[in-house]
């Protein structure tokens, strides 16, 4: 029990739980290719790093019509959100890249894609954050847990397994934007400074939403949190000034981006993938 408790130990327990999890060979690839869903989210952080635009013709040139294509306006049929959250260490990945060729000019050996290997330690990096957030959502219970026993449990879920070699997919992203909810919903009712996390609670389901559409029960995750603290604690977040004017800018902000990606406003995942009707035909079929 004393050898667990140590901080060494543990610091050396998730050392090599980080290596079990952690393939080097992935990183060694040139690149995500189409089609599919990794290179769907891939993607989005292509275009957002590395264009600043929601253009996708050079992302997909050659497969215009194997991912979304209405009127003309193509782009990847997976989720912008995991793009948005991963782009910034795309575009270090890339600027790594850009800089090793600038400094050694003709004598460049390119070892591997550096641009695809910070890229993929994005995944990774919100996976120990999420963490990170769920230790401090049970400290606001008083449930005393430490980040190793969080990252054993978290590791058992499955979810490691995408952040360390599927690590383009959106399970990570997902589950972070989750806990980030809770998060500033917990911040909310328990803390002062109600109107800081009342503005910051609707972008929190904004990145939920923009990561997995299909995820609805993001909008009633603070009411959740509310029902559990209802005992202590009687705050109404639904009429509070700061939470309905972030809730419009999000609501401008969603149908801004739906509307340069896909050329509507859309907020049915059907549209998106290309599957209008697909249950109906099947049972009808």
């Amino acid at each position: 029990m004393n050898l667990i408790k140590n901080k060494n130990f543990q610091i050396l327990l998730l050392a090599v739980l980080f290596l079990l999890f952690f393939k080097i060979d992935f990183r060694f690839e040139e690149g995500i290719y189409c089609c599919g869903d990794d290179y769907d989210y891939y993607a989005h952080a292509e275009t957002i790093s590395l264009d600043f635009d929601f253009d996708y013709s050079n992302q997909l040139n050659g497969y215009e019509d194997r991912r979304f294509n209405l009127d003309g306006k193509i782009a990847p049929k997976g989720f912008v959100g995991s793009g948005v959250l991963s782009s910034p260490f795309l575009l270090i990945g890339n600027s790594v890249d850009t800089f090793l060729q600038n400094y050694q000019k003709d004598k460049y050996i390119k070892f591997m894609n550096y641009k695809l290997l910070i890229y993929s330690f994005s995944a990774v990096s919100y996976m120990f954050f999420t963490i990170y957030l769920l230790q401090k959502c049970l400290n606001f219970l008083n449930v005393k847990t430490t980040f190793l026993e969080l990252t054993l449990i978290y590791a058992a879920s499955g979810v490691a397994y995408f952040a360390f070699e599927r690590f383009s997919m959106a399970h990570v992203y997902e589950t972070f934007s989750i806990t980030l909810i809770i998060f500033y919903s917990f911040k909310y009712y328990l803390e002062k400074n109600q109107n800081l996390y009342a503005f910051i609670i609707p972008i929190t389901i904004l990145i939920s939403l923009l990561v997995r559409l299909v995820n609805y029960y993001s909008l009633i995750v603070p009411l959740l949190i509310s029902y559990i603290l209802k005992k202590r604690f009687d705050k109404d977040l639904d009429i509070n000034p700061y939470f309905i004017f972030s809730t419009l800018i999000c609501v401008g902000t969603y149908c801004f981006i739906s509307k340069s990606i896909y050329g509507i406003v859309t907020i049915n995942p059907q549209t998106m993938y290309g599957t209008s009707g697909l249950v109906g035909g099947f049972f009808s079929n």
